[in-house]
């Protein structure tokens, strides 16, 4: 019970840094920041399996690890402090360039071939970041990024590879090129479903707006109506017990 009060109270007070915006930016920015706080105990987790598993890969993976927990922790601050795009677009960047990082450091890795197979997994929860927090342009732009990275990549690649990885590499790039083009479609099609859920959301709370205020109405009309009503009524009365009193004066 006391857990599910202070979620709710958790999700009350983010929910009410956004109060003046629509139903869809409250409801973003409550899940923007249970991403952030889980995504932060996560990878602390991880660094310290890391360090305890193997200390050199701990070592060699302490900046990315670093960057993401900033990340992470920054994105909940600033959706503590009412700056939900702020918070949400900054990551997004964040996530591209430490993909696009990944991809220029595989190229002066030993084996540059597997740079396809290292990232792809990475730009597709991008793609999905983009269409959960952002808007349907930063989709847009995203995959624009991630195509111009995959041909610039192949093309640095293909040439320095033997004969027999070249296929490997073409049907890695081929393989990871649909993934991002169908990923952003879905991603695109995601967002519009739930832009439109939300229109109609406000259309309907507006509609049963209209409806009250025409009851309202309607009530104020009734109860106008009614006090007449009354008032004549009260007059007929007091007419005839006019009426009777002279017929009872003239009987007498």
């Amino acid at each position: 019970m006391a857990l599910k009060n202070t979620w709710s109270r958790m999700r009350k007070s983010i929910t009410d840094q956004f109060r003046d915006q629509d139903h869809l930016t409250q409801q973003r920015a409550w899940y923007l920041y249970l991403f952030c706080i889980s995504g932060f105990m996560m990878f602390v987790f991880l660094g310290f399996l890391l360090a305890t598993i193997d200390l050199d890969k701990a070592r060699s993976a302490a900046a990315p690890l670093g960057i993401i927990l900033l990340t992470t922790a920054a994105g909940g601050i600033l959706i503590r402090r009412g700056k939900y795009k702020i918070a949400a677009y900054g990551m997004l960047i964040i996530e591209v360039f430490n993909t696009t990082a990944g991809f220029v450091i595989k190229y002066y890795s030993p084996i540059i071939y597997e740079g396809f197979v290292s990232y792809s997994h990475f730009i597709y929860i991008t793609i999905i970041f983009a269409a959960l927090f952002c808007e349907r342009k930063a989709i847009l732009i995203t995959l624009l990024w991630y195509i111009g990275l995959y041909f610039t990549y192949f093309y640095a690649v293909k040439d320095q590879i033997s004969p027999e990885a070249l296929s490997l590499v073409k049907s890695s790039f081929a393989d990871g090129l649909v993934g991002i083009v169908l990923t952003s479609v879905l991603a695109a099609l995601i967002i519009t479903a739930m832009r439109n859920a939300n229109k109609q959301l406000v259309n309907s709370v507006a509609d049963v707006r209209e409806a009250s205020s025409k009851l309202a109405d309607m009530s104020g009309v009734i109860d106008t109506s009614s006090s007449n009503l009354a008032r004549g009524a009260s007059s007929q009365a007091a007419a005839m017990q006019q009426t009777s009193a002279m017929l009872k004066e003239i009987a007498d």
